[in-house]
């Protein structure tokens, strides 16, 4: 008896012009040994037809993840979905339910986006106003 491939259950939808979404990509792909998440670039040409309701400027500016039902996660709750379904990482989902564990890992995710949006020039670059016009703002020109 042959067994099929397994049908992944989350799409993780990432940027790859962002190195650090490249490296969770890569992170994420090296832990899934199961197949259960499939990696896609938001870009790709298939992600509007495959998720007609994604809020694709939403996509660009968090983590994203969609299940096979096409029912979307960002930020910290993509994470939270991530981390149940690897090995590796899913004997840690528990965490999730303490108290105020969830806020605190959303402040550290929304820190480490601003870092992305901040360091990275091409992520986002659609969308992030240039560091030159930002730092003229900040001086009062």
């Amino acid at each position: 008896m042959t067994t099929s491939p397994a049908t992944p259950k989350l799409v993780l939808l990432y940027d790859h012009n962002c190195p650090l979404c490249r490296k969770l990509a890569e992170f994420v792909e090296r832990l899934d040994k199961e197949a259960l998440i499939e990696i896609v670039d938001h870009e790709d040409e298939g992600v509007r037809e495959r998720f007609p309701d994604l809020n694709l400027d939403r996509v660009r500016q968090q983590l994203t993840v969609c299940d096979q039902m096409n029912r979307a996660w960002h930020g910290v709750e993509a994470i939270r979905r991530i981390t149940d379904l690897l090995p590796g990482l899913r004997r840690f989902s528990w965490i999730y339910r303490l108290p105020g564990v969830t806020p605190a890992v959303g402040g550290l995710y929304r820190s480490i986006n601003r870092q992305r949006k901040r360091l990275c020039l091409k992520c986002g670059e659609k969308w992030m106003p240039s560091l030159k016009g930002s730092a003229r703002k900040k001086r009062g020109r």
